[in-house]
């Protein structure tokens, strides 16, 4: 630690950070620089984003609330809503996707049809608890928004759970159709802070989960010395490398930066 501590003095965090990461791009410095680098990382602050507020009436807005799903309008159809459904059984949040999913593949002019029965009682949901989701598909909800938002509910209760085989099911599903790749956002709005993620904010989310999931499972695992610490440090070069990307989604989801330094500290005292 006495040459990172003198790299840091002499090149400045930013500098120190970059020259770590680089090495172990490389595959030089593998065995000591990734968790060298996350734990001076991890005192350092997130670089923010930009937080623009949206009226209304802005067309972009518009666009995006016809487009996104939230928690609240995603969970209008499960059983208890928005309350229930960040807590439910995994399996049953599986199901209530793929049937969200089979009503985009009714035809509108049948969805409208069944709607303005629907909306003629005076208890919709009492007709037709789906009703608000049909409504919403028909006003413009982007289908693989709602899918990625539905997975990244489903993820977040494999992972509370433990389910780590239907996780990496359920990633290698998602990867297989979608680009997975962690990028910062070029902002951070208020429709988003309501939990109307873009695209990209979602692919974070899952990215945040499957690092949390590779953390929790190595730390579990009946790793020899030799191998804790090179997965440490393999998991702290993956989680630096994204850690712009989605270090500023913690306030939302429980990441991974706390449990890998952690990870870190265990592989190091068993060199």
């Amino acid at each position: 630690m006495g040459m990172s501590l003198s790299l840091l003095g002499r090149l400045g965090i930013n500098g120190f950070i970059l020259l770590m990461l680089v090495a172990c791009a490389n595959g030089n410095m593998m065995e000591q620089g990734a968790c060298e680098a996350l734990t001076v990382m991890s005192q350092s602050p997130v670089p923010s984003l930009i937080e623009k507020q949206y009226s209304e009436d802005d067309p972009k807005a518009e666009r995006w609330l016809k487009e996104r799903p939230c928690v609240q309008s995603y969970a209008s159809g499960f059983p208890g809503g928005a309350e229930e459904i960040t807590s439910a059984n995994p399996e049953e949040v599986r199901k209530d996707l793929q049937y969200t999913l089979s009503l985009f593949d009714i035809p509108h002019s049948q969805l409208k049809r069944e709607l303005s029965t629907t909306l003629e009682a005076e208890n919709p949901s009492d007709f037709d608890v789906h009703w608000q989701r049909k409504l919403h598909i028909v006003e413009g909800w982007d289908r693989q928004l709602v899918e990625l938002f539905g997975s990244s509910l489903y993820l977040k209760r494999l992972s509370e759970e433990g389910e780590f085989s239907a996780f990496d099911e359920e990633i290698s599903r998602l990867k297989s159709k979608f680009d997975l790749k962690a990028r910062p956002l070029a902002e951070w709005n208020d429709l988003e802070a309501n939990t109307y993620f873009s695209r990209q904010a979602l692919v974070n989310i899952i990215r945040v989960y499957e690092l949390r999931v590779s953390t929790d499972r190595a730390a579990i695992e009946s790793l020899d010395a030799e191998e804790l610490y090179r997965r440490a440090n393999e998991l702290a070069a993956q989680y630096s490398a994204d850690r712009v990307a989605i270090a500023h989604l913690s306030p939302i989801i429980n990441g991974p930066e706390d449990a890998l330094v952690e990870l870190c500290k265990n592989g190091q005292g068993s060199e």
